[in-house]
């Protein structure tokens, strides 16, 4: 990531890159009240699961999106840069309960991508970025078409207990968008920034 890029700012938002000290319990705690391990990663929830939840694994860039002119914290959206020449990333996104419908989930989303395929993350222009979610989740379906992405494969996700045995599966839609930067022939149906 290009050190420097302190914040990202919108008409409503601020997107600052997440901190575990200031950012990760508020997180956590609305994990638990709201009961959304599995719509946010695919598994119930496990100790295994809350010690592998952090907001500093490389290369990825989280960014904490708060509501402007204030310090709530709505949310977190992310991209993992792709290893060696690749030139795309995973996005990933979810803003709480209370403060969704309101636009902020694509108002944060989109500037999290100009700022990906414009360099300012990674410091060069990336081609392409892609997001999961399972198959049952409507809203980030919507919002990703909303946004330029395309269906581009699906598949399921099993979960497997410590013994390796199987306790539950999920539908998994993956979903593409090209940069129309990079990419001249997806400029009319690619990026809706």
């Amino acid at each position: 990531m290009v050190p420097g890029l302190d914040e990202i700012v919108t008409e409503r938002l601020v997107l600052r890159p997440s901190e575990d000290g200031r950012d990760l319990e508020t997180y956590l705690a609305h994990l638990e009240a709201e009961d959304e391990y599995l719509i946010q990663y695919g598994m119930e929830k496990s100790d295994e699961l809350l010690k592998m939840i952090d907001f500093h694994t490389a290369p990825v860039a989280y960014f904490t999106v708060f509501l402007k002119g204030t310090q709530t914290m709505i949310g977190y959206v992310g991209v993992m840069t792709a290893e060696g020449d690749a030139l795309e990333g995973n996005l990933e996104f979810y803003i709480f309960k209370a403060y969704r419908r309101n636009g902020f989930c694509k108002e944060a989303v989109r500037a999290l991508i100009q700022a990906f395929f414009s360099g300012a993350l990674t410091g060069r222009q990336e081609e392409s970025a892609f997001a999961e979610t399972l198959s049952e989740n409507e809203a980030p379906i919507r919002l990703l078409e909303s946004l330029g992405f395309e269906k581009d494969a699906w598949g399921m996700r099993v979960n497997l207990d410590e013994q390796g045995n199987f306790t539950a599966q999920h539908g998994i839609r993956r979903f593409v968008l090209q940069n129309p930067a990079v990419n001249p022939r997806t400029r009319r149906r690619g990026f809706r920034g």
